[in-house]
């Protein structure tokens, strides 16, 4: 090598070794300046830690101690709440109790003052008049000449004459006082009043003067003392007391404080300065203002609020009493006033009778009430009248009849006086044989009606029940024909009653329907001979519109009696097979039906069809004829057939003539369809078969009891079917109950009850129509047409050898069904198909079909014609048959399915709405679920219907409460308004464009879809917390978002529940485990026994109470004591409460000294080293170790008690489970299931 080479490559290698040691020495350097800083940051982080540690604890110990306090001051708050709360509710009751006695305790004292009042005056009389015998009383008092003279300052007057000794004046000119009428309780108020005059009282009278220089010895009187009652009236007494006995007016004040006691003395003491420079009327000025306050305006509101609630002859001495000390206060009041309240205050029967005689005063009034009261007494003692002997119902005059009218007005009403007597009244001798004889007969004593047995002694005074016993007997006889109308009455005779109307019994000349009123159902009786419509009293009490008529109207009724009919619904608005109807219905007293409908309806409806043997009628009705079908019973088989045939080919005629002759032409053309089911289908390939899953045993269900009227029809249903050949006598192992279903015309339909027989069935899958769908198809249609069909489901045979599956009992027999039968789960898709098949050439090009519901629909007139002939073509080919009385032809509006479809589009029926409008407020969860379940058949119609609904929703969620609040008024009213005013959605064109706009707020969504601005269909939906949470995750899962996260620094000491300690990350608590977070420990005290319970926090007090009834409560019942730490929910004054009324006594722990509960603390100690050791790989799975946790820990020895805890407890080891993997072939989840228990046997 050449050398000059070698040296440079020396050079080279030598200075490389320099640049070696050197990045070394570099690289030792920064590795030891990295560890110092490393170091350091370590010893700042670690000191900030501990200084935050030192915070923390230091703020969980302030915000104990606020707790603490806080509950205090909450039970203290509690406290003083429950004391305010009672003491509140003693002094209501103590006002309440107060108001009802002092007016009454003032009615008696002024009663008894005024008594005295008049026997002192009797007494001064007496003691002023010269007898006429020349000797007196008293002795004559002597002349002005003979009177000694008075004292000096009695001497001040003019002409020698004194002053009055006090600072009243003498009563001089005419003096009024309260007079009654003789008519005992009657008031005749004074008029017309004096002016009161400026001082306390308003009248005084003279009397003559007793004293030194009195000939007359003056009678020794008391004092009035005063405790704070009737001021007015106490200084009226005092300034009497003074005026006889000459008292000098400057001690007035003096000595009628002395008479103070109670309150009244209480207030002197306060106002005794005042009282020592105050002169009498300044004095009673004191009184008055202190005592007197607001009297005048608590006896007003008395007098407005008082009404009669007992006797008339009570509530006038009551009403009297009162306006006697009103006029103490105000006796320049009209007296006209005192007269209005007393009659408006009368009970409503009495009031009426008095107001027709327009009283001029109180006197007047007091006199009619009372005769008013004792003409009311007797007829009321005529209301219930005895059955005839035929055993017909005899009507009772309703109510008493008023008192006669005033002169010069017409008298129109039958009054009392027209009654007259019976033709045969039984001697009272009769009558007491007879009331001897029954009492015999019940076994009773014929003299005290007690229970009589051997060595019976009656009770010495007279029972009450044997003077009602006597005063029946006596009345049962003494009934007085009702009073005939005079003859110059406007409607005499005018109004009849048939004897079917008011004994219930048949007629052939009836008709019995079933309608309804206001949303109540009624009974209806059409009855061609009752002139008129009436409505029972019973069912009149709970509707709206009852108006009163002007004058009672007679109605005659077929056993001779008459009814007085005063009150009237007028134009009132009732329904049959929807069908609505207004008459003016009068209200009368009926027992057996509920409204009947009489002559006056029919001859509105006139000319009409009506057969009164098969009870049916048909009436136009809107430009088109129905028919309504009666109640009435089933003629028997072989009339049936010839009268059904009569029935249909009239409705036929009927029907021809109410629709245009092309259609009448075409229905007279397909004959055969209209006619009455009779006998079994035609064989149309599509009978209904019912396969049962394998191995199912034949159903056997006893049958329902009925009540007896249920009975008959089921009978007569039973026969019908019979007489047809639909059903035939069996003998099959299967039975299932039949119960009868009332339809929309009223009449029943017979159901069997196969949900037994169903829940062995293979249920079939064939699609059922939706409504919506169906209704795509009517766009552009303008004409109508619906067929119902007859009993659909009994125009479907049964394959062979079904027959004995359909087999159902009664109470009188056993039967199975040739046809398919209603309650079969497969029966609606067999039908559905079976009409598919029928129609399949029209479908959805002029007909629509929903089960028995065909609906044919056309553009033109013309064509509608063709496809109504098209359709019955198809139906005539397979032999169904037709309702004619349900079936409508060529409309231009037409209701079908609940809905009403036209050219403009489909709105809602009338008569679902009103339904809805009707519905009461919800009481419970069924009634609210039973609202919106209506309600929401419409919620294509409503715009934000789940918004509107949401508030009522919520009260339908499990374990929700159900509490009604004015949210719930609101958004119930809400629903309620958007469904009367729901509108009429068009039909969707599929050739057209759509548009979709939609809404979102905080509480749902929403959108509409349209159609060249027309609305189809309306769709909203709450915003559950789910939806909101998919939101946030979706602007979560953003990746610019996430890029911005990853780019902030985190401060590791704002990391919760994770500290770093001795280079080791520790977690503070237990990592969330399906939803729990914490584990509530309970140990028995005596066996040791422990419960792990997991909890999810934050809990509540509630929550807590929950979990120790459902695990610990159930198992071991109630403890005797409960020892715990003074954790918020165990000092909550709910936790508290429960226990205390529970009997248990709470035990808390010190605070900050943890060996108070040491066994529990123990145990803990042995679930954390448990959890530590098997759960250390998957930490997130601790609930699941949870229970074996419990076992471990309950199965191990305890040295304290030496056994195991179960042990102690149960008195027996546990048995292990004995199962291996190994024995599992058959089932992989067991065996994986027995796996798992395994690993974990071996690891414990």
């Amino acid at each position: 090598m050449d050398p000059n080479i070698k040296l440079l490559a020396d050079e080279l290698h030598k200075r490389f070794d320099d640049l070696d040691l050197k990045w070394e020495q570099r690289l030792l350097d920064a590795e030891l300046r990295l560890g110092a800083r490393i170091d350091n940051l370590g010893e700042r982080h670690q000191v900030r830690i501990d200084g935050l540690e030192a915070q923390h604890g230091e703020r969980l110990n302030l915000v104990d101690s606020l707790l603490v306090y806080q509950g205090d001051r909450i039970d203290r708050a509690h406290n003083l709440s429950a004391l305010h709360d009672e003491r509140l509710s003693r002094l209501e009751g103590a006002a309440l109790a107060f108001d009802d006695w002092c007016p009454r305790l003032e009615a008696l004292i002024d009663d008894i003052k005024w008594e005295m009042h008049k026997c002192a005056s009797a007494g001064e009389r007496l003691a002023a008049e010269r007898p006429s015998s020349g000797r007196g009383i008293l002795p004559l008092p002597k002349s002005a000449l003979e009177r000694p003279p008075a004292p000096n300052y009695y001497a001040d007057g003019p002409n020698g004459h004194y002053l009055p000794p006090h600072n009243r004046d003498d009563g001089f000119g005419l003096v009024f006082t309260i007079s009654h009428h003789p008519v005992k309780g009657a008031y005749n108020p004074p008029y017309p009043p004096p002016p009161p005059p400026p001082n306390l009282v308003t009248a005084r009278w003279s009397s003559p003067q007793f004293g030194a220089g009195s000939s007359g010895k003056l009678p020794k009187l008391q004092f009035p003392s005063f405790d704070g009652d009737n001021p007015k009236l106490w200084v009226s007494r005092c300034e009497d007391y003074f005026d006889l006995y000459h008292v000098d007016p400057q001690l007035w004040v003096r000595v009628a404080a002395m008479h103070f006691s109670g309150a009244a003395a209480r207030w002197s003491m306060s106002v005794e300065s005042r009282l020592r420079s105050a002169s009498w009327s300044q004095f009673g000025q004191l009184l008055l203002e202190r005592f007197g306050r607001n009297q005048q305006e608590q006896l007003i509101r008395q007098l407005y609020r008082f009404s009669q609630t007992g006797s008339v002859q009570d509530y006038i001495d009551s009403f009297v009493s009162l306006v006697d000390q009103l006029v103490a206060y105000g006796p320049n009041t009209d007296p006209l006033y005192y007269t209005t309240r007393f009659i408006d205050g009368l009970r409503p029967d009495i009031r009426a009778a008095v107001l027709i005689q327009r009283p001029k005063d109180l006197d007047s009034a007091c006199t009619l009430a009372l005769l008013q009261e004792e003409v009311s007494a007797q007829a009321s003692r005529r209301e219930f009248r005895k059955t005839d002997p035929g055993g017909g119902w005899k009507p009772a005059v309703r109510g008493p009849s008023p008192l006669p009218l005033p002169p010069g007005v017409d008298k129109q009403v039958p009054t009392a006086a027209d009654k007259t007597s019976p033709e045969q009244v039984r001697s009272n001798a009769d009558k007491f044989s007879a009331l001897r004889a029954y009492r015999r007969a019940k076994g009773l004593c014929d003299r005290c009606a007690e229970k009589w047995h051997p060595g019976h002694r009656c009770a010495a005074s007279i029972q009450l029940h044997v003077v009602e016993e006597l005063f029946e007997l006596f009345q049962q006889d003494e009934a007085v024909s009702p009073p005939s109308s005079p003859p110059h009455s406007s409607e005499h005779v005018c109004l009849a009653l048939s004897a079917a109307a008011v004994s219930g019994s048949a007629s052939a000349r009836t008709l019995k329907l079933i309608g309804f009123l206001q949303s109540r159902q009624l009974k209806i009786l059409v009855d061609s001979s009752s002139s008129s419509s009436f409505l029972g009293e019973t069912i009149a009490r709970d509707l709206s519109g009852v108006s009163q008529l002007v004058q009672p109207v007679a109605v005659q009724v077929a056993n001779g009696a008459q009814i007085w009919c005063d009150s009237v619904i007028p134009n009132a608005v009732w329904s049959v097979h929807n069908y609505e109807f207004t008459t003016d219905l009068r209200i009368i007293p009926l027992q057996h039906y509920d409204l009947i409908v009489g002559m006056d309806w029919l001859e509105s409806f006139s000319p009409m069809n009506v057969h009164w043997r098969h009870k049916w009628m048909q009436i136009p009705y809107q430009g088109s004829v129905v028919l309504i079908q009666g109640e009435d019973a089933v003629p028997p088989a072989k009339v049936l057939v010839q009268v059904c045939n009569a029935t249909w080919e009239q409705q036929l005629s009927s029907v021809s003539n109410s629709v245009p002759p092309e259609i009448s032409a075409l229905l007279s053309e397909y004959t055969p369809l209209f006619a009455p089911v009779d006998g079994l289908p035609l064989v149309r390939g599509c009978e209904h078969s019912i396969p049962l899953i394998p191995g199912a045993k034949p159903v056997s269900v006893r049958p329902y009891r009925y009540p007896p009227a249920l009975k008959t029809e089921i009978e007569q249903q039973v026969q019908d079917l019979l007489s047809k050949g639909l059903i035939q006598p069996s003998s099959s192992p299967f039975s299932s109950p039949m119960l009868l279903v009332k339809k929309k015309d009223g009449s029943w339909r017979p159901v069997v009850d196969y949900r037994y027989l169903n829940a062995l069935t293979i249920r079939g899958k064939f699609p059922i129509p939706v409504f919506d769908e169906l209704m795509d198809e009517l766009a552009g249609s303008s004409w109508f047409s619906s067929l119902d069909l007859n009993s659909g489901f009994h125009q479907i045979r049964l394959k062979p050898g079904e027959e004995p599956k359909t087999a159902f009992q009664t109470h009188f027999g056993h039967y199975e069904f040739r046809v398919m039968s209603f309650g079969l789960c497969g029966a609606p898709g067999t039908f559905q198909g079976a009409m598919n098949t029928t129609l399949q050439p029209l479908l959805r090009k002029c007909v629509l079909v929903f089960f028995d519901d065909i609906l044919i629909y056309s553009k033109s007139y013309d064509e509608h014609v063709r496809d109504i002939r098209a359709v019955l073509e198809l139906l005539s080919k397979d032999k169904w048959q037709i309702k004619l009385s349900k079936c409508s032809f060529a409309q231009r509006q037409l209701a079908y399915l609940g809905h009403v479809i036209s050219a403009e589009g489909i709105s809602t029926d009338q008569s679902k709405v009103d339904a809805v409008s009707a519905w009461p407020v919800p009481t419970n969860a069924k009634e609210l679920r039973g609202f919106l379940g209506l309600a929401g058949y419409y919620r294509k119609f409503v715009r934000h219907f789940a918004i509107l609904a949401r508030p009522l929703s919520d009260l339908l969620k499990k374990h929700a409460l159900f509490i009604w609040t004015p949210d719930h008024q609101a958004a119930f009213d809400a629903l309620k308004m958007a469904l009367s005013s729901a509108p009429v959605l068009a039909m969707p064109d599929f050739s057209r464009p759509f548009c979709i706009e939609t809404d979102a707020c905080n509480s749902g969504v929403g959108a509409v879809l349209l159609q060249q601005g027309h609305p189809l269909a309306y769709i909203s939906k709450p915003l559950e917390p789910v939806w909101s949470t998919a939101i946030v995750q979706g602007y979560s899962s953003d990746p610019h978002a996430l890029d911005l996260i990853t780019r902030l620094s985190v401060d590791p000491s704002s990391v919760p529940h994770f500290s770093l300690s001795g280079g080791l990350l520790r977690y503070k608590g237990l990592p969330l485990s399906s939803g729990k977070n914490c584990i509530l420990v309970v140990v028995d005290k005596f066996t040791k026994y422990g419960h792990f319970i997991a909890l999810a926090h934050p809990f509540t007090a509630a929550s807590v109470a929950t979990v120790f009834f459902d695990h610990i409560y159930r198992l071991h019942g109630l403890p005797e004591s409960i020892v715990s730490d003074r954790d918020r929910v165990f000092t909550a004054h709910f936790w508290k409460e429960l226990f205390r009324l529970a009997g248990v006594s709470l035990r808390m722990s010190s605070s900050y000294h943890p060996q108070t509960d040491g066994q529990t603390e123990r145990v803990n100690q042995c679930l954390e080293t448990f959890l530590r050791c098997y759960i250390h790989a998957c930490p997130s799975r601790w609930s699941k170790w949870l229970g074996s946790a419990e076992y471990w820990y309950n199965t191990s020895f305890h040295s304290a008690i030496g056994r195991s805890p179960f042990e102690a407890l149960y008195g027996y080891s546990p048995r292990s489970l004995g199962v291996s993997s190994n024995d599992v072939r058959e089932h992989p989840d067991l065996s994986d299931w027995l796996k798992d228990k395994e690993l974990m046997n071996r690891l414990l």
